[in-house]
């Protein structure tokens, strides 16, 4: 219920912060906790992607949720593009200042995660192969964003 209550105002991880006119109206640091940096090729870039990351482990592994902050560079909701066991793939269209923006915003440290920006539209990207028992939970759209909840074990 909670839940349903802070989506429908638009407060925490469903607001649009990008959009706030005055700082009161982000009362709550509810700013992303990890910046993917990104790499630029050409074009106008922004300079990072930010990301909503939260771990809950347990005995023999961990559920992980990732929330990508894509409200700040795009002029639409994520629209899942593809979902399968191991792969989860979210687009959405740029906005103009950065609509030709070829790169990608990656980390080593977080390599299950990346957004690839080119021709006007960027790809945020859960990519599980490799080692391990790793499996997509849910995914899907909140607020504009995607999410993506997974878990992994051993």
């Amino acid at each position: 219920q909670a839940q349903s209550a802070a989506q429908q105002a638009q407060r925490g991880v469903w607001a649009n912060y990008s959009l706030a006119t005055e700082p009161s109206e982000a009362a709550i640091d509810m700013r992303p906790n990890v910046l993917l940096p990104v790499q630029t090729q050409s074009g106008s870039c922004p300079p990072s992607i930010g990301l909503w990351v939260l771990r809950q482990g347990f005995e023999g592994g961990a559920d992980h949720t990732v929330i990508a902050d894509t409200a700040a560079i795009a002029t639409a909701p994520a629209r899942q593009a593809a979902a399968g066991q191991g792969e989860v793939v979210f687009t959405v269209p740029l906005r103009p200042e950065y609509s030709g923006c070829v790169g990608v915003a990656q980390s080593e440290h977080l390599s299950f995660y990346s957004l690839e920006m080119s021709q006007g539209q960027g790809r945020f990207r859960l990519d599980l192969s490799g080692d391990g028992q790793r499996q997509v939970l849910d995914s899907g759209s909140s607020a504009g964003r995607p999410y993506i909840h997974w878990r992994a074990t051993e």
